[in-house]
């Protein structure tokens, strides 16, 4: 198979090795030379940046399978812009592509409750407009993920919260997901054709933040973080992700809790 990942970053350059190693063809887009040049030579690159130039190298267009976007919108930039770059991006495919979206649970708005795929919304979010856009004009050749909050790899909050005092929100719930499991999340949506869904992907398990940031804190041997002190503790926040977890017959097998491999 074919597949092409727009946004060799973070999530997509680790998830373009996973999928060479599972026997598929990838391209991939990247925005400098210097990062096409730490790239796996396997994976073919190309130079694509589309907040300056939304035509795309032939090379990922043709005969592509699967589009994978993984590029998340910028800062200071206009609520539609952001679906307006991506529906230039995806119009450029065959109609025979199918194309995989990860989105963000940002989408869901930050009052206390639980939320599945069927709960409202903020329309007026710039990864929200993105999603009606692409499902309008993909239908059932798009798969959205919505991902919880990004760790693993040398990536994780802790470490910028590290040393902090008054930290807000102490009993906010955390809504997490490993690097691994979204991979492994991808990789069985591909090979079961789960395309024309939307889903949550977020750990199963939602420790308020004190507890956990304070749990960090003590295994790593990181500095003394500190919260807010608040009288009236915050109802949870949870995002579930029941549906992915049923539709893949799967389990989330990273813990939220070191080593973050």
């Amino acid at each position: 198979m074919k597949i092409s990942i727009i946004g060799l970053r973070w999530l997509g350059l680790p998830l373009a090795k996973s999928l060479q190693n599972s026997g598929n063809s990838i391209f991939g887009t990247t925005t400098s030379f210097y990062k096409k040049e730490k790239i796996d030579t396997r994976i073919k690159v190309t130079l694509f940046d589309f907040t300056e130039n939304q035509t795309l190298d032939q090379e990922i267009i043709i005969n592509c399978d699967l589009a994978i976007i993984t590029v998340p919108p910028f800062i200071k930039m206009p609520n539609d812009s952001y679906g307006n770059y991506l529906l230039e991006v995806v119009e450029q495919f065959s109609s025979k592509t199918k194309f995989i979206f990860t989105s963000s649970t940002s989408v869901y708005p930050k009052e206390s409750g639980f939320y599945n795929e069927d709960s409202k919304t903020i329309e007026d979010s710039p990864v929200m407009i993105a999603e009606n856009k692409l499902k309008k004009h993909l239908n059932k050749k798009l798969t959205i993920l919505r991902l919880g909050g990004l760790y693993g790899i040398n990536r994780h909050p802790i470490y910028h919260l590290q040393g902090k005092d008054n930290i807000n929100n102490p009993y906010g719930t955390i809504n997490f997901i490993h690097i691994a499991d979204i991979i492994e999340v991808i990789q069985l949506t591909i090979r079961q054709k789960v395309y024309g869904n939307t889903f949550n992907v977020v750990h199963h398990a939602h420790p308020t933040r004190v507890e956990y940031y304070h749990e960090l804190v003590k295994q790593l041997n990181l500095k003394s973080i500190s919260f807010k002190e608040e009288t009236a503790k915050t109802k949870p926040r949870i995002i579930d992700s029941s549906k992915i977890l049923n539709e893949l017959n799967l389990e989330f097998r990273r813990s939220l809790y070191p080593p973050f491999q």
